[in-house]
């Protein structure tokens, strides 16, 4: 979801717990604490992920904990229209596994995504999979795209499970990974 969708009448929840509800402004809309009615003119200092802007959550010193983290069709809170996907925390062992991955693939092939199979066996592929039956699949125009068993790894990465809607970017997930 992106700041453009968010209607008057929805419900947002920041990181932190507290709910608001988008109410009409003069020309844009407003957020009105559900719990106390207090309302603030700050949309505007979201992005277009719905993180608070670094500079003014630095000068409100709140830093990540205003980032909207739900938003609800309405104030009844009972149908979530979006939800933010939190970044899993890895292990040294897992980071290592895909910086190897990511320097020393196979020549042919650059693997990017993972994902693990309904048997819980996890997979490393080169072109985003999508879920085909009991596993996960890469079909590129007919032929089968390239991907490599991990089975060796398979108690690692216990965040990544068949469940999931979309698989895991390698790239996303080493993203400010410093150990």
């Amino acid at each position: 979801m992106k700041k453009q969708d968010l209607k008057q009448g929805m419900t947002i929840e920041i990181r932190i717990g507290t709910k608001y509800l988008l109410t009409d402004g003069v020309d844009h809309l407003v957020l009105t604490e559900l719990e106390s009615g207090t309302v603030y003119d700050v949309l505007e200092y979201y992005n277009d992920d719905l993180e608070m802007s670094s500079a003014i959550a630095y000068l409100l010193g709140v830093n990540k904990e205003s980032d909207i983290v739900k938003v609800y069709s309405d104030h009844t809170m009972t149908n979530i229209l979006w939800e933010r996907k939190v970044k899993p925390s890895l292990t040294v062992d897992e980071i290592n596994l895909l910086r190897y991955i990511q320097r020393y693939h196979d020549l042919e092939f650059d693997y990017e995504w993972l994902a693990r199979d309904e048997n819980g066996d996890l997979y490393v592929y080169g072109k985003k999979p999508e879920k085909i039956g009991r596993g996960w699949r890469n079909d590129l125009g007919g032929m089968l795209g390239y991907y490599t068993a991990l089975r060796a790894f398979n108690q690692m990465f216990t965040f990544i499970n068949w469940e999931d809607e979309e698989p895991y970017s390698i790239s996303e997930l080493l993203k400010g990974a410093d150990y």
